[in-house]
C-alpha cells in the first residue's frame, strides 16, 4: 500500500512538473492562432486582455487536469487497485524477463 502511494505521488509530481512547464508566458504564435480562430484583431488596447485570458484558461485547465488525476489515483490507492503506473510497469516488465 505504501509503495502504491509513493508511485501515485511520483506520478502526480511528474505530471505537475510537465503542466507547470506549460504555464509560462503566452507565446506570440499561440496569441496569433487564438486571434485567427476568433477573427480578432490584436491591438495595443486588447492585447493585454487576450494574453491574460489565455494565461488564465491555461492555468485553470492545468489545475483541473491535476485535480482529476490526483482524485483518480487517490481512489485507485484507497481501493487497492493501482495497477497502471511507472512502478507497476517496471515491475511487470521485470517479471516477464525472469520467466
Amino acid at each position: 500500500m505504501i509503495a502504491s502511494v509513493l508511485v501515485a505521488v511520483v506520478e502526480i509530481g511528474a505530471v505537475a512538473a510537465i503542466v507547470a512547464s506549460q504555464c509560462g508566458p503566452v507565446k506570440r504564435k499561440r496569441l496569433e492562432r487564438f486571434a485567427a480562430l476568433h477573427d480578432l484583431d490584436i491591438t495595443l488596447g486588447n492585447g493585454a486582455m487576450a494574453i491574460s485570458y489565455l494565461r488564465t484558461t491555461r492555468r485553470w485547465r492545468a489545475a483541473g487536469f491535476l485535480t482529476g488525476l490526483a482524485v483518480y489515483l487517490l481512489v485507485k490507492v484507497v481501493r487497492g487497485e493501482i495497477s497502471l503506473g511507472i512502478g507497476s510497469i517496471i515491475r511487470s516488465s521485470a517479471g516477464t524477463r525472469e520467466q
